[in-house]
């Protein structure tokens, strides 16, 4: 493999680093988004809004959002 051939290949292997630390990070970030919404409602039998929750986490709506949908589309909330 040449020069051009390893470089390339130590790119891949860092993004593929770079992306798998990313998704666990984003699968802990669902758990405490999961953990908060289940727990709000629980307390209050209300829905909590997502900018309650992304005050509470410290995130973005935007991610809030995201989360929520994910857990929606996975059946995990209705």
């Amino acid at each position: 493999m040449g020069l051009c051939g390893k470089y390339a290949q130590a790119q891949r292997e860092s993004l593929a680093r770079a992306n798998t630390q990313r998704k666990k990070q984003g699968n802990e970030t669902r758990g405490r988004v999961y953990a908060l919404y289940t727990s709000v409602v629980a307390q209050t039998g209300n829905e909590p809004t997502a900018r309650q929750m992304a005050e509470e986490l410290g995130l973005t709506k935007r991610s809030v959002n995201m989360h929520l949908k994910a857990l929606r589309s996975a059946g995990l909330l209705v």
